[in-house]
């Protein structure tokens, strides 16, 4: 969960200061929490961490509000008072939680048979892979830019799919220290089930290995039973393990 924060605070705070202005994008404090927000972007962009059940939910429920975000996910601490705090508060759990996973860089990567070219991301494909990755999230196109913007940056990495030359699957990878973060990844309709996001996990775990990495975390919805979750699958393929899982609460009644 930490990699997750982390890598949320730092998109924030290295994209492009105009682009970032432009959707309203924030990481901040709000009590103990720490809060991203995006006028622009649905609950992929509009989630807080480390809440505390406590009175403070409701504070946080006013953050997103006031900037007239309407779905928006609050992991909140596990406690014994956290079922009558989020009810409090006019918070609901969500139908599924997140789910947390680990591989260690050590591990062979088993090689993904696909017809599409996998490589680093060039500066010029940056925001053609943006725009797939906003599509693909529900994120107005508006915020391509800020993610686009990141090409350089210290602790981001882009490895992307083409087909005859053109960007066709995106995806991130966040570094901090001897940790690497899969963060993000998306395919363009046209080119699913060909392997593309398989093939940019296997990737990014050996970029992550050539830049001294010794382990990697994942995070994605946990599979339920009317929404199997392909990458939970296909994460557990790579040789992802499960380390851990966290409600998560929407807003629900008016409190």
């Amino acid at each position: 969960m930490g990699l997750e924060r982390d890598a949320w605070v730092d998109l924030a705070r290295q994209a492009d200061p105009h682009a970032v202005a432009a959707t309203e994008l924030t990481a901040i404090r709000v009590g103990a929490a720490t809060a991203l927000r995006c006028r622009v972007a649905g609950p992929v962009m509009n989630r807080a961490y480390d809440a505390p059940a406590t009175t403070q939910l409701r504070a946080l429920r006013s953050h997103y509000e006031e900037a007239h975000v309407p779905l928006y996910f609050l992991q909140v601490e596990a406690s014994e008072q956290r079922d009558r705090e989020v009810e409090a508060a006019g918070l609901v759990r969500y139908r599924r939680g997140m789910a947390y996973l680990w591989r260690a860089t050590e591990l062979p990567v088993a090689p993904v048979e696909t017809a599409l070219d996998i490589g680093p991301a060039t500066q010029d494909e940056m925001l053609r892979g943006a725009e797939i990755f906003c599509a693909a999230f529900d994120v107005a196109g508006s915020l391509a830019p800020v993610i686009a913007s990141l090409f350089g940056a210290p602790r981001w990495r882009f490895v992307i799919a083409r087909a005859n030359g053109e960007p066709v699957a995106f995806s991130m990878l966040y570094v901090d220290g001897d940790a690497a973060c899969l963060f993000g990844g998306a395919t363009s309709p046209r080119y699913r089930q060909r392997g593309a996001q398989a093939a940019l996990v296997a990737a990014r775990l050996e970029l992550a290995r050539e830049l001294g990495c010794r382990f990697v975390g994942a995070h994605t919805g946990e599979p339920v039973e009317d929404a199997p979750q392909h990458s939970f699958r296909n994460l557990s393929r790579a040789g992802f393990q499960q380390i851990g899982r966290a409600d998560t609460y929407v807003p629900g009644r008016e409190s």
